[in-house]
């Protein structure tokens, strides 16, 4: 009969210590992945903030030039001093009554054929004040404005656009980079407004130049414009302190540029 196995004794404290320390690695080592990703989340957040804020430092400037500009031609628009005299129509070939606009609109188709220029049928007159009207015959627009010596004929110089030129990608790029998962909410909310609010400028931009060179622009689209860029200021200013540091850092990287 041989002799059984002598059986080592189970260190219980040391293999408790041992699975500790196995344990204790593990979620050490899961910590710290958990550390560096979120520090390089930060580190995304901070980068695109620093560069909407870049953005909306380069626009604001942009769009507030802009709003004076549109400001100003509307009021010289209103005011006719975009308009040059172009001729004068007698008062004995005009109708008695200047108060019928279609009567004297005929009045101002058949002066303007007797030199020369056919204009063909239709336009408008409308009436703006007692003396002064605005009017649109064969294309083009114009004003005709009450003398004692006739009627005075204003064509409409050019009207020059000076629309705002504005950067619109770093929310994309915060985007494509799932640097918004990790952001503010009100931040995001205000950030994805304005810059659906630029696209949509951009949008009534392109809209407006064709129809400016198209021959089919009408004032209203300058009304349209500067609401817009009105809108625009008005969110600049709500998102500036919501950017906060992103604000400090782009105005420091454009004082090293």
């Amino acid at each position: 009969m041989t002799d059984a196995p002598e059986r080592t004794p189970i260190n219980w404290r040391r293999l408790l210590a041992e699975g500790l320390a196995i344990i204790f690695s593990v979620l050490v080592a899961l910590g710290v992945d958990e550390w560096r990703d979120a520090r390089q989340d930060a580190r995304r957040v901070e980068r695109a903030k620093a560069d909407i804020g870049a953005e909306v430092q380069f626009n604001r400037p942009q769009v507030a030039r802009a709003v004076a500009y549109h400001d100003s031609l509307i009021k010289s628009l209103k005011e006719g001093r975009n308009m040059y005299q172009v001729g004068m129509i007698p008062r004995d070939l005009l109708p008695a009554d200047l108060s019928n606009g279609r009567v004297l609109l005929a009045a101002i188709h058949r002066a303007l054929e007797a030199r020369g220029n056919v204009l063909g049928e239709g336009g408008t007159l409308r009436r703006i004040d007692d003396s002064t009207f605005a009017m649109r015959v064969g294309g083009e627009r114009g004003r005709a404005r009450i003398r004692r010596e006739g009627l005075a004929l204003f064509a409409e110089d050019g009207i020059a656009l000076r629309t705002a030129f504005i950067r619109n990608v770093s929310w994309e790029t915060a985007q494509a980079t799932q640097a918004v998962q990790h952001m503010d909410y009100a931040l995001v909310s205000e950030v994805s407004l304005l810059y659906q609010l630029q696209r949509n400028y951009l949008d009534a931009v392109r809209t407006t130049m064709d129809a400016l060179f198209g021959g089919n622009f009408e004032t209203g689209a300058l009304y349209d414009l500067l609401s817009f860029e009105r809108s625009l200021l008005v969110r600049y200013d709500k998102l500036e302190p919501l950017l906060g540091a992103g604000f400090a850092a782009a105005a420091q990287r454009a004082d090293t540029t």
